[in-house]
């Protein structure tokens, strides 16, 4: 996560107990790691002889490969066929509800999907979206060239 600010020109900043560069103009940015789950930040800041300024946020992070496993095995991106389709196949939660270009296809108890893509001739994208009941989204497209 990216902490973005303003403070005075020749502040002082401190965030999580890390001093931060300011800029000649007084913005400053931190990179930092988020642990999963709820994050406290803390942005310390003063100038020269002034009282210290305190500012505290909490961040909750859920990967979202926690929230809603999901990985696409084939097509890899960029593939060639000369078939006018091509199988999709890859794996999630078995409770979640996947789509391959907006067509809804059957998962195993296993959470395996797969289905066929229809294809054009030239590029074609092929979007796959998974959903589950709390509202979690995973997709991934590709892209894929058909020369018959």
């Amino acid at each position: 996560m990216r902490v973005l600010g303003l403070t005075e020109p020749g502040a002082w900043v401190v965030i999580n107990g890390t001093p931060v560069a300011v800029e000649s103009d007084g913005s400053f940015r931190f990179d930092m790691l988020l642990d999963e789950g709820l994050n406290t930040i803390e942005v310390s800041a003063a100038s020269a002889g002034g009282p210290i300024q305190t500012r505290t946020a909490q961040v909750s992070f859920v990967p979202s490969e926690l929230a809603l496993p999901f990985s696409l095995f084939y097509p890899l991106d960029g593939v060639e066929t000369r078939q006018p389709s091509i199988p999709v196949f890859g794996v999630t939660r078995p409770d979640a509800v996947v789509a391959i270009n907006g067509d809804p296809v059957d998962l195993d108890a296993s959470g395996i999907f797969a289905g066929d893509s229809e294809l054009e001739e030239g590029p074609n994208l092929v979007e796959v979206v998974a959903t589950d009941i709390d509202g979690n989204v995973r997709s991934e497209v590709i892209a894929v060239f058909y020369t018959p």
